[in-house]
Formats: structure tokens, sequence, C-alpha cells
């Protein structure tokens, strides 16, 4: 059995599984589509640029954003909030930040190829991940491959995913306000560049692959 992350061998166990030979082999990512560009680091001319991208369903929290925005903004008011994708929640969200002033501070790409979240992704200095579940999310490394910081909750795959170059914030009491306040942090301190690609490099897919392709050999 090959599971892409201990999160979701954990549950696995839960459910019954028992099967002592079994392998944990990370998603990868494409090199070629995601990595940095000097323009990153330019929140200071442009502004700083938060950003989530997914589909807009509840299992990603998505209807936390206007809330999480709204924190964000009052420490750090020249932000944008750039939301990357689509689905069932879109209308709430945008009725949400209407509400709170917002709207004109946010940008609806809509659902795009895959060959183009790169470029969407460059634009930002912080990810937003607030999800309640995930067995491995992939926009994490992604993101650390365009020089993005990455906010995330402790979540299924999502602390995995993310590693050391991040801020993961805990579930509890006023999470939409810690996670600003993580958000906030990063923007203020941010993790260099350098080290977030180094860590995304770890997740080329070629090898990965190699590492599936060795685990087919043995069997």
């Amino acid at each position: 059995m090959m599971f892409v992350s201990k999160a979701l061998h954990q549950i696995a166990e839960s459910l019954g599984f028992t099967k002592k030979k079994y392998s944990i082999t990370p998603n990868g990512i494409d090199p070629t589509l995601f990595y940095p560009e000097h323009y990153q680091n330019l929140s200071k001319e442009r502004g700083a640029c938060i950003g989530f991208v997914g589909n807009l369903l509840p299992v990603k929290r998505v209807q936390l954003l206007p809330k999480i925005f709204e924190y964000i903004k009052q420490k750090q008011p020249n932000t944008s909030l750039h939301i990357i994708g689509d689905g069932p929640l879109r209308h709430e969200i945008v009725k949400n930040l209407e509400e709170k002033g917002l709207l004109s501070s946010t940008v609806f790409t809509g659902k795009i190829p895959i060959e183009k979240v790169g470029d969407e992704l460059r634009k930002l200095d912080v990810l937003l991940l607030p999800s309640l579940n995930e067995g491995w999310p992939c926009v994490c490394l992604e993101a650390q491959a365009c020089g993005v910081a990455v906010v995330g909750s402790s979540n299924g795959g999502v602390p995995e995913a993310l590693g050391d170059a991040g801020i993961i914030v805990k579930e509890g009491n006023l999470f939409s306000k810690r996670f600003a306040e993580a958000v906030i942090k990063l923007l203020r301190e941010p993790i260099s560049s350098e080290r977030l690609v180094n860590r995304a490099s770890q997740f080329h897919w070629d090898r990965l692959i190699r590492d599936e392709i060795e685990c087919y050999t043995k069997l």
C-alpha cells in the first residue's frame, strides 16, 4: 500500500489497516511550472498580496477568508486578497467581502489551467490554507517553489507538506484571528525565497517518481 502522507496512513490505521508493508511517498511538483521570480519581494512598493488557491468548498474552509482578511487589513491596510479558483461558496465569500467593504481589495481569477497557477502564485507574498482536511496539499510545495510562504491549518497532511518553512495554526478558539496574526507575522518577517525554494526542490516529480519505481521494483 502506498500513502501520500503520514496523516493518511494514520487514518487508514484508525479504519483497520494493519499491514506492515507500506510506503509513504508524497505527490510532487513540476519545477517548469513553479519557480520564483525576482520581483517576488517588492511588496513594499506594490502593497502586500495574500491569496488562496483551490476549490471554494466547505472542506477548504474558504468561508473564513473574509474574516481573516478583515483582521489583516486592520494591521496591514495596503493588502490585497487574490482568490484563485472557483466553487459553490464563491457567492457567500463575495457577499461577506462586500459587507465588510473588502470586495474592492479582492481579486477573483475563477478556475484557471494548471499552467497558469504558478503565474498567480508568484504575485503573492503569503498563501493561506485554512483547510479542515487535506491528504497532501501540493499547493503548499507549489507556493514554496515560487518563493511564497504559507500559513496553514494543523489538519490532515498540511503540517507535513508545509514543513518548517511556514506557520501552522492549531485548531481552537479565535482560529481566524490567530490565522490572520500568523499571516501578518510572515508579511512583516518574511522567510527568504531561497529557503522556500530549496525546501520545495526536495519534492520535484523526477525525484519522487524514482522512489515510486523503486517501491514497485521491490514488489
